[in-house]
């Protein structure tokens, strides 16, 4: 007893320092943090494993998540203003009244997530995957917004995608020529040349009826191509439709703000 006695000091000091030590690691493992506190901000979570982490509320301010697998994470409420998502995998995620203001989301993967209510006011979303998303804020997404996600998904090869957002911006503007235009050279792309010839049509007169002759000129073209010069089944068919867009490309490149 008089032994554990005199060893109890020594005891309590390596207890204090394991203590310290826990302290000092936990502050350094920024994960560790989050999860326990849901408090990061500013901190550096690059390429982190966060699937189906539970982060309602959590403060991400400015935090740095580029290339973080957040798939199927509930971040409902979560302040994201301002942080680095480029290339986050945000698959499937709930983001329902998540602040992701300014908010740096290029590459991003926002296929399946649920957006209710989500901020998106001066966020970059240049590249960002949003097929399959759920309730899109529909006033913060304009026309534009949707064009430029259509032509960066048609420019990757994901047509139908790409289909999906001219749509919505024709939704918003039915006389967008732009947009009947890249709509239609998608459509083209996925071997339907019937639709794809009326929409070049109709953006064929928007643009005339705008005097804009130079569109015309190339849309008359694209027509041409399509109904007088068809591609055979299985004959370099892939080569002409990516030819036939990449012909448009600058001019398409002329309506993105």
């Amino acid at each position: 007893m008089q032994n554990f006695v005199r060893r109890l000091p020594w005891l309590m000091g390596f207890s204090a320092i394991a203590f310290s030590l826990g302290t000092v690691n936990a502050a350094e493992d920024p994960i560790r943090q989050l999860l326990s506190t849901k408090q990061c901000s500013r901190c550096s979570l690059e390429q982190a494993g966060l699937v189906l982490a539970q982060l309602d509320g959590a403060d991400l301010s400015e935090a740095n998540l580029r290339g973080a697998n957040l798939g199927r994470a509930s971040l409902q409420g979560a302040n994201l203003r301002g942080a680095n998502l480029q290339g986050t995998v945000l698959y499937g995620a709930n983001l329902y009244g998540a602040d992701l203001s300014g908010a740096d989301l290029r590459g991003a993967d926002l296929r399946g997530a649920y957006l209710g209510s989500t901020q998106f006011e001066g966020a970059l979303l240049e590249n960002a995957s949003f097929r399959g998303a759920i309730a899109i804020p529909g006033q913060l997404i304009t026309k534009d917004v949707y064009y430029s996600w259509a032509l960066s998904a048609a420019r990757q090869g994901r047509h139908p995608e790409a289909m999906e957002f001219y749509s919505e911006a024709l939704k918003k503007d039915s006389e967008m020529a732009a947009a009947y235009l890249g709509r239609g050279m998608s459509t083209s792309a996925m071997g339907q040349i019937e639709p794809a010839v009326a929409d070049l049509e109709k953006a064929k007169a928007l643009f005339a009826a705008a005097q804009d002759e130079e569109s015309v000129l190339m849309v008359e073209q694209s027509i041409t191509a399509l109904t007088e010069e068809p591609p055979l089944e299985g004959d370099n068919s892939g080569n002409f439709f990516v030819k036939l867009f990449q012909s448009v490309v600058p001019l398409m490149l002329r309506f993105v703000l």
